[in-house]
């Protein structure tokens, strides 16, 4: 990466700045990003001056969001400062140690409404919420309406409220009314206190009213950011580092040590602003006046001249004072607020909760936010699940997988016809399609040995026709002919890629894709194939015959689409602009309720292969996250164990509602007589009119390892 294509704006970096960081390292301390027009300072000795020097480097000059604390400098700033930390003033060191258990109490309540529950959402139900009555509370406010202020301050932080002060004015002048009203009442409330206390502070300056507004929305943003986003990261650190969640649970005065390392490593504000007043170099770098300085600050707590291994997490560093506060004049008026609260949650959470730990498969996501650092969620499993027979069923699976892998190289295939027994499935043909969905599942379970490897490798090669492409089942076998297939050739290749195989078919599958994104499922002979690929065409022409029974039938038709079918087309095709084309056609198709598709006939199995295709990388499929979650919520308490399975890998690829995903692992590990419906042949693949299914009892097996690969 060269600094002209570094962007602070951008989602990576919200995802991990401190690659970006490392990267400009290697370049200097002082840089000119020309993406975002301002001076980045990563240097810690650099960020250091920068902050002391308030005569060269002003925050005046930044907006008028706050001209009392923020964008003050000073002498000013210090007169205007004395009124919220100075001698037991309602920030001072000696007023936030007299709250320390009233705010106890605030997060014991939170945690008592619980009850007997398996799961919580760290932010959502401790951090944001404690967070929030804290800060209402030293400010005097009386309010139950926590989720407008959530909301808006979570807004706030966001790049695009950050970039952009007309959205940043925007969504604040949703929530002032509310913040007008409160400010109000507790201005005339007889009891000078918080709010009163600050504006009617005695040798104090008298403040307008909209300084008054603007001071509130500071000290409300600054209460509700840091300290659950300092939360958050500090136990995903404990998770990650098992020895020191154990020192920490024999030895709680251990957290205090664990938060500071934490505001090293993950620092809840990653960069600052500030305007030169002059023309100053800093670091060889000549910087003129009038320009924008941003300081890293996640970069300085990382610089290698300052900390020893500067991003391992140790919690017994002694080495190097930390800048996530700040430095100088502006050091954060919340910051031993901010570290009390989190120590109290932590101490909270491990003490009721010794075992608490996060779903095997979390992975964090950070807001898209340039400044701020912080997970959007972060569930907690409370309890632990009864796996103590997993491995016995897992063993079960196994077995089934193995008894079935015939002779030929292949995992078999069953078909259930209703109209003649709906009991009984008869084991038939082999059909690629089945095979490569078992191979599928077995890669991502690790459960693919390379004897096996090879030999499931070697069967779906010699399945391939003309063009490296596959039909459902072999023509010459098959008792209906039917065309080759994109559903078919898409699984097919994408199983053979992953195992290192190189198939050349792609222009032939988007050469299917129509103007809208919608394709076709079929591949019959065209104008288009055949300047695509002659030898294809040629070969389409030839068995063109033997299927026309099966047109003339009514089973399929040249104009066939369906989003299953679309969907492990683009997990084949991953992150490219024709997956991206094809998903948003998807999920204009889309239409909740209605499982009415044509070869699938549940809409839940849509979903978990439109979630497939997000997990390889078509992010278009993002959009889908509600609908299906809520498709999941609403119908997992009646699903039978494999729809269970297919519904936890579901929200697993789609990394949602990992609460949902609990609830859902739970109700497998209970389901009577697991060990046998783990090996039952599943309806997975179907035809338009209902008189045939497909599936295996093998595939069933493969989603069940594949689904508790990380119990």
């Amino acid at each position: 990466m060269s600094i002209n294509d570094f962007d602070f704006t951008s989602w990576e970096f919200s995802q991990n700045p401190y690659l970006f960081y490392d990267t400009l390292r290697a370049f200097g301390s002082v840089h000119f990003i020309p993406k975002n027009n301002t001076y980045l300072v990563t240097g810690y000795q650099e960020i250091v001056a920068v902050l002391t020097d308030t005569s060269v480097f002003s925050s005046g000059g930044n907006n008028v969001f706050d001209p009392i604390l923020l964008n003050c400098d000073p002498p000013e700033h210090a007169f205007n400062r004395k009124v919220f930390n100075g001698k037991n003033a309602p920030f001072s060191l000696s007023r936030v140690n007299q709250l320390e258990l009233e705010n106890k109490a605030i997060c014991d309540e939170l945690f008592n409404n619980f009850g007997d529950v398996e799961s919580i959402d760290l932010l959502r139900d401790i951090s944001l919420p404690f967070s929030s009555l804290v800060i209402l509370k030293i400010l005097g406010i009386q309010t139950d309406d926590l989720v407008a202020l959530r909301n808006w301050s979570t807004d706030a932080v966001l790049t695009k409220a950050i970039e952009n002060n007309d959205y940043a004015t925007e969504i604040w002048e949703l929530i002032l009314p509310k913040v007008a009203q409160w400010i109000n009442e507790t201005l005339a409330s007889p009891h000078r206190t918080g709010l009163a206390e600050i504006v009617f502070f005695e040798g104090g300056r008298t403040f307008e009213y909209d300084e008054i507004i603007n001071f509130t929305r500071v000290l409300l943003l600054g209460g509700n950011e840091t300290t659950p986003n300092l939360i958050a990261s500090a136990f995903l650190k404990l998770v990650e580092h098992p020895d020191v969640f154990d020192a920490v649970k024999c030895d709680n005065s251990l957290i205090s040590s664990v938060i500071n390392e934490t505001l090293r490593l993950e620092s809840p504000t990653q960069l600052i602003k500030r305007i030169t007043t002059e023309e100053i170099v800093i670091a060889g770098v000549k910087i003129p006046k009038n320009a924008t300085v941003t300081l890293a600050i996640g970069a300085a707590n990382r610089d290698p001249e300052i900390f020893e291994n500067p991003n391992e997490f140790n919690i017994y560093r002694s080495s190097g004072k930390i800048v996530s506060f700040g430095f100088g004049p502006h050091y954060c008026l919340g910051a031993h607020l901010s570290k009390q609260e989190a120590e109290i949650v932590l101490t909270e959470l491990i003490s009721r909760y010794p075992k608490v730990t996060l779903p095997t498969n979390f992975q964090p996501v950070y807001r898209h936010s340039s400044h701020i650092r912080g997970i959007i969620s972060m569930p907690l499993v409370l309890k632990q699940f009864p796996t103590g027979k997993l491995e016995h069923y897992r063993t079960i699976a196994r077995n089934e997988i193995a008894s079935k892998f015939n002779e030929f190289g292949h995992f078999p295939t069953f078909e259930l016809y209703p109209a003649i027994d709906p009991n009984r499935w008869i084991y038939t043909i082999p059909s690629p399609f089945i095979h490569a969905n078992v191979c599928l599942s077995l890669l991502n379970a690790a459960e693919l040995d390379a004897t096996l490897m090879e030999k499931a490798k070697s069967y779906l090669l010699s399945m391939k026709e003309v063009g490296d492409l596959w039909r459902f089942w072999e023509l010459k076998q098959a008792q209906n002919n039917v065309p080759i297939d994109m559903d078919d050739t898409a699984i097919c290749s994408h199983v053979l890629e992953k195992l290192g195989e190189t198939i050349h078919n792609k222009s032939i599958l988007t050469m299917l894709i129509k103007k809208d994104g919608r394709m076709l499922t079929w591949l019959f002979p065209s104008v288009r194939l055949a300047r695509t690929n002659f030898r294809v065409f040629l070969r389409s022409l030839v068995t063109l015959q033997l299927i026309k029974p099966t047109l003339k039938a009514g089973m399929i038709a040249k104009n066939d689409t369906e989003i299953s079918v679309m969907a492990n087309v683009c997990l084949y095709l991953g992150n490219t602009n024709n997956a991206q084309k094809i998903a948003r056609f998807c999920i204009d198709s889309w239409q909740f309720k209605q499982s009415t598709g044509q070869f699938y006939d549940n809409q839940l199995i849509d979903a978990f292969h439109v979630a497939r295709a997000y997990a390889n990388g078509v992010v278009a499929f993002e959009q889908l996250k509600p609908q299906i979650n809520e498709l999941i919520a609403k119908n997992y308490l009646i699903y039978e164990p494999i729809s269970l399975i297919l519904a936890y890998l579901t929200l697993v690829h789609l990394n949602v509602s990992i609460e949902l995903q609990l609830k859902i692992k739970r109700l497998i590990l209970e389901s009577e007589n697991i060990e046998e419906k783990i090996t039952k042949n599943y309806p997975y693949f179907t035809s338009k009119d209902r008189n045939f299914y497909a599936g295996s009892s093998v595939l069933s097996s493969a989603w069940f390892l594949e689904a508790t690969k990380d119990w």
